[in-house]
């Protein structure tokens, strides 16, 4: 079975692998929480993972399904699903641009490389056999 991949050969890198992606996550401060020092910690997790969703989107990784059923004109039952399939091998958090907002809530920045997505390209190019055009 042949794949063909839309990309260049490894001789000639595309411009972006030089690149670095950021995204902004934003979370709450559970500010009901016993322990306001963790809550504080995991609302800069939930900060962090929001921002490496944004990425991934960035990344064109998100994929939505949905399916709706519809009975006499009425709509029965509604699902969406998401799901991420997205590299991010050295993706880190800036943790010099977290801060806590005016609002309760918590910013921070996640940033990318681009070229090791360029080296994952090539190297399943070579391991799968890919043409690339």
């Amino acid at each position: 079975m042949e794949v063909t991949v839309v990309a260049t050969s490894a001789a000639q890198a595309p411009s972006w692998i030089n690149q670095k992606l950021r995204a902004d996550g934003q979370a709450a401060i559970d500010v009901e929480s016993d322990n306001p020092a963790q809550a504080k910690l995991m609302a800069y997790r939930a900060a962090e993972l929001d921002a490496r969703r944004k990425l991934a989107e960035q990344l064109d990784g998100l994929m939505i399904t949905s399916s709706t059923t519809v009975r006499d004109f009425i709509t029965e039952n509604d699902e969406i699903e998401t799901s991420m399939l997205a590299f991010q091998q050295g993706a880190h958090e800036l943790e010099k641009f977290r801060k806590v907002m005016e609002d309760g809530t918590v910013q921070t920045t996640v940033e990318i490389n681009l070229r090791p997505l360029w080296n994952m390209i090539i190297f399943y190019q070579k391991k799968l056999q890919i043409t690339i055009q």
